[in-house]
């Protein structure tokens, strides 16, 4: 926890170093994951052996969305957030600094969505799957109230306008207050 200024307690300054950087791992065995590895790689058996047995509960629990794994990313979320809990000792702060991160990475999902969908990209492709399963359900009800107009879907900018205000006057705002 902090306890003075930048001062962590050493026990905190090492679970924050080593979450740190078993949350890298995740990542990389996640990106690693998406272009189908030859299994008996040592790098991909490391990686394999260092994260499944966290996220494979992970994974019980919430399943498969779409054919996508979001175990990885739920767990680097809880790692991102426990890491800066560690470092400031605070909750909502802790909360509301992964709270803004998530959003920041979904409105580039929402930015990159809606950019793929003007090139007319192959549906099977595991990315373009992802996408759509990632912002289909958020686009779905305001596409319905809105529709189309003259051709252009509205409802990505709508959505990004709804995370900016979220990010810059209700999380900047409990910050402020902390």
């Amino acid at each position: 926890m902090l306890m003075d200024g930048n001062s962590m307690h050493p026990v905190s300054q090492f679970l924050s170093v080593f979450l740190s950087i078993y949350m890298w791992i995740i990542v990389i065995a996640a990106l690693i994951s998406w272009v189908r590895p030859d299994p008996h790689h040592p790098i991909v058996k490391f990686l394999y052996s260092v994260t499944e047995p966290v996220l494979k509960p992970i994974r019980q629990r919430i399943g498969i969305i779409s054919g996508i794994d979001i175990s990885p990313f739920i767990l680097i979320l809880s790692i991102m957030f426990f890491v800066l809990y560690l470092k400031t000792g605070r909750f909502i702060l802790a909360f509301t600094q992964t709270l803004d991160t998530l959003l920041s990475i979904y409105m580039w999902i929402m930015i990159i969505s809606a950019l793929t969908s003007w090139v007319s990209p192959d549906p099977r492709n595991t990315v373009v799957r992802f996408l759509h399963a990632a912002t289909d359900p958020v686009l779905r009800p305001i596409r319905r109230r809105i529709g189309i107009i003259s051709g252009i879907d509205l409802s990505p900018m709508i959505v990004i306008l709804v995370i900016l205000f979220i990010k810059t006057f209700i999380i900047t705002s409990l910050n402020d207050q902390l």
